[in-house]
């Protein structure tokens, strides 16, 4: 099985699911649903309730490779700037600046460096 990514190397998501543009907007699709369930999915941990996002962006980004996890975050993430609605909320652009811009902007840098890091750990075990 052998897919290409920007280091040459497979992630794990181009070698189950292919290299071609369906297969990739099929895992960018699949990652943008995960991403709106484990938004919904709460852990109740006191005082403030936390939601499994930040796991499953890590493990989008872990998966999918440099620009796939990038993409994906930033899909997701554009989404709900156009307020398209998320279960029982709508994110309002309009109120949304500054600080929550700049941790969007963090949140797609993170997934991206990620799954940058890991290709590249991935290169150096495979030689």
């Amino acid at each position: 099985m052998t897919a290409s990514t920007t280091l040459g190397n497979p992630s794990f998501a181009t070698a189950v699911a292919g290299n071609g543009t369906a297969a990739r907007l099929s895992l960018m699709v699949a990652g943008v649903l995960l991403l709106t369930l484990s938004a919904k999915t709460q852990i109740p941990w006191q005082p403030v309730p936390m939601t499994m996002q930040t796991y499953v962006i890590l493990v989008v980004a872990m998966s999918y490779g440099t620009r796939l996890a990038g993409a994906t975050v930033a899909a997701y993430l554009a989404l709900g700037a156009l307020a398209i609605r998320y279960g029982d909320s709508a994110l309002d652009l309009m109120r949304t600046r500054g600080r929550v811009i700049a941790i969007w902007v963090a949140v797609i840098i993170v997934a991206a460096a990620l799954g940058w890091w890991l290709l590249k750990r991935l290169s150096r075990a495979r030689s």
